[in-house]
């Protein structure tokens, strides 16, 4: 007979699925109302305060998230995503028939996990890019297979958000020169036996053993970027460390490193 687990776990994890959905949800309202150009902080607050209340009675409290903490969530968010269509407007008024896709219509998707938060696609000519918010992201599709999803690469990072072109798109010329403006061409250091690839604003190294936050932090530091890629060549994963993590809200990061699981690959 296939174990059968009891029935408190199913439980607990079913309203934790509940829950994120909903949050989720209006995260989702959000990141469209900003791409509108009008958002509705209150509006956001008050939907979520009777998910909130279900989910708190039915975990009785042993997991405490609080008013506050959705507050806090939420007033983050719209500040978020309000500066990120900013910062992409100005962008695509810099590419060659440039334009910015709804959130709810994502035609080419990056393979990365940023979740709650969510991104768009921006299309210039034939090209679909896409971008979101800078946060952490993670993916389990970082190398090239014959069978799979594979994930999209980055190709430039601002302070408000991380622009990828999806696998299986190309750059015209155009944008390939306005990126190597922005972005500078690729050099390559050595840190502590770890070659490091390095742009105007971002890096990216490939490694095996386990690297620590406060490492990520200094070389994001002292090289001046505002991201950088982690990749592992042995479980085909990688992650996107900001040096922001420590100071998102505290509901953003129990949902994303906890409750969907990315910490193990944030390890």
């Amino acid at each position: 007979m296939p174990e059968q687990r009891p029935m408190y776990m199913e439980s607990i994890g079913e309203t934790k699925s509940k829950f994120m959905g909903e949050i989720e949800e209006v995260m989702k309202r959000v990141a469209l109302d900003a791409y509108d150009g009008e958002t509705f902080i209150e509006n956001y607050i008050n939907d979520l305060e009777e998910p909130r209340t279900f989910f708190y009675r039915s975990m009785k409290g042993t997991i405490p998230i609080t008013p506050e903490d959705v507050e806090e969530l939420m007033r983050e968010e719209v500040k978020r995503q309000e500066a990120f269509y900013n910062s992409i407007r100005e962008l695509v008024l810099r590419m060659p028939d440039g334009k910015i896709l709804s959130p709810d219509q994502i035609v080419e998707y990056p393979h990365w996990d940023h979740l709650p938060s969510f991104g768009c696609n921006i299309r210039s000519g034939s090209t679909v890019l896409y971008s979101y918010p800078r946060l952490p992201a993670s993916t389990k599709h970082f190398l090239t297979l014959k069978q799979g999803p594979v994930s999209a690469h980055i190709i430039h990072v601002e302070d408000e958000y991380v622009l990828m072109l999806p696998y299986g798109q190309d750059l015209s010329e155009e944008l390939r020169s306005l990126f190597i403006k922005l972005s500078g061409t690729t050099g390559k250091v050595n840190i502590d036996g770890i070659e490091v690839r390095i742009r105007k604003n971002y890096l990216s190294m490939i490694i095996e053993e386990k690297v620590y936050q406060k490492t990520l932090d200094k070389i994001l530091k002292d090289y001046g970027g505002h991201a950088i890629q982690v990749g592992h060549q042995s479980d085909n994963t990688a992650y996107i460390h900001t040096g922001l993590e420590e100071d998102l809200p505290r509901l953003w990061s129990t949902i994303y490193f906890e409750w969907r699981g990315n910490w193990r690959r944030h390890q």
